[in-house]
């Protein structure tokens, strides 16, 4: 019989939006004050996915990864990145069709994002702010980040929806480990940070190349 989808539960940073030129020019901006080697914009893409501070780590030569310097460049790198966050940064063509779709369905959308919750909220509201969103989260000191399934599962309790009834869409390994993890139907998209054949062998159930395709998981039968 088929499962009926309540919920949606999207990743931000390479599923909802193309954010990962603001991240690299902050980081950048950080990495220049100290005279440490640069990256270019597709080597950031395998930095991120587990949070700012592993961001960090991963920019900085091994030989200086003390967690006395990682967290002075993080500091300054929150500092730097509030301010550029949404300068290049843009929804995938698609999403916001997609979102409307939603909407109209009365699905509930939903945030999870290993990118601190203050900087999640602001993103949102300034890229999405016309949509309706049930639960919006990013980071936090109380939940652990993904692929944790906590924060997942605080959302599906939130709205009062069993976690099978959830899709959970997203573009990293982080984002299929979490899916599964929660118990949720894990969905990776090829137009993020990330390939198939991550996804694939992270657990995704489904692969999507194109943000509206996810309007045929409402098609009858579809699961």
């Amino acid at each position: 019989m088929k499962s009926e989808i309540r919920a949606i539960i999207f990743d931000l940073d390479g599923t909802l939006v193309d954010s990962v030129a603001d991240l690299a020019n902050a980081m950048n901006t950080v990495l220049l004050r100290y005279n440490l080697p640069l990256h270019d914009t597709e080597t950031y893409k395998y930095f991120v996915g587990n949070g700012i501070k592993k961001l960090v780590e991963r920019s900085i030569p091994e030989q200086q990864r003390s967690a006395d310097f990682i967290q002075k460049l993080h500091s300054e790198m929150v500092l730097e990145y509030k301010q550029k966050c949404v300068e290049c940064t843009k929804p995938y063509q698609g999403i916001e069709d997609l979102l409307t779709f939603l909407n109209e369905k009365e699905i509930h959308i939903c945030v999870l994002s290993n990118k601190m919750n203050e900087l999640t909220q602001h993103m949102v509201k300034e890229l999405f702010g016309k949509y309706c969103f049930s639960v919006v989260r990013g980071a936090s000191p109380d939940v652990p980040i993904k692929p944790d399934p906590k924060g997942a599962l605080l959302i599906a309790e939130k709205i009062d929806v069993a976690p099978q009834q959830i899709l959970y869409l997203g573009d990293t390994n982080v984002d299929m480990q979490t899916a599964t993890a929660a118990e949720m139907i894990a969905v990776g998209c090829t137009w993020g940070f990330r390939t198939k054949e991550e996804l694939i062998a992270s657990g995704a159930k489904y692969i999507v190349n194109f943000p509206t395709e996810i309007k045929n998981f409402f098609t009858p039968f579809y699961l």
